[in-house]
């Protein structure tokens, strides 16, 4: 991610603040420069104030942000395409990066839609319209912990099952036999009750029923939009 230490001067365009798993995130569009910080909450109404009243937002987000974790910021000029899905409130910018040379991108958590589409006709105000076309959303995007999921409950029921066919003495083992600790061993008791075979039928359901809801999600999925800038507009 390029970041720009000269400081900005530039007109705020567009600002959005909201609270975030206890975090402040705040993402400013000004004449030349989108950036995006997490903050503590307690600086809010300090930092709000200091971007109202005529502050550079570069030097003001800077010295707000905690140790190590400045803002994020890119150049209007070096962005090429912006994407979202409907069902979330991410704004991602696809920018080219001066350092590397090569296309990266920046996600912005925004508070909502409405300040998704501020932030897009905000963009769009300095750099000229964005093509744009909507097609339905990746399975990953909206199947991936489903997946996560059954790998998790697949392995789980596996090591479970192996577990207790080898330390019911069944067969030689591989490894020492279970060692449970006394709170534990009301769950050690069920688990051979089950049996290993109980287990893996357990964990088969379990994986079926994740796998029918990763297919209903994938037959409904979101729209995702990619808004691509107009080639006369990006040269």
């Amino acid at each position: 991610m390029t970041t720009l230490d000269s400081d900005s001067a530039d007109r705020i365009l567009a600002l959005d603040e909201h609270i975030s798993n206890d975090w402040l995130v705040v993402n400013v569009v000004t004449q030349t420069e989108i950036m995006c910080v997490g903050l503590k909450v307690n600086q809010r109404e300090e930092v709000l104030h200091l971007l109202g009243s005529g502050a550079s937002p570069l030097q003001t987000l800077k010295k707000a942000a905690p140790l190590l974790q400045g803002p994020s910021v890119i150049r209007l000029s070096d962005i090429r395409g912006l994407e979202w899905h409907a069902d979330n409130q991410e704004l991602r910018c696809r920018y080219i990066d001066q350092n590397k040379g090569r296309e990266r991108v920046l996600g912005l958590n925004l508070s909502g839609d409405t300040a998704r589409k501020l932030f897009v006709s905000t963009i769009e105000s300095v750099l000229g319209k964005f093509d744009e076309v909507e097609v339905p959303a990746s399975i990953w995007h909206v199947g991936l912990s489903q997946l996560i999921y059954a790998a998790v409950a697949f392995t789980l029921s596996v090591s479970l099952a192996i577990a207790v066919h080898y330390d019911a003495g069944k067969g030689k083992p591989i490894q020492q036999p279970i060692q449970v600790r006394r709170r534990h061993q009301a769950l050690a008791e069920l688990l051979k009750w089950i049996g290993p075979a109980g287990i893996l039928i357990i964990g088969g359901i379990i994986i079926a029923v994740l796998m029918v809801w990763w297919y209903v999600a994938c037959r409904k999925r979101p729209v995702k939009t990619i808004a691509t800038l107009r080639l006369s507009d990006a040269s």
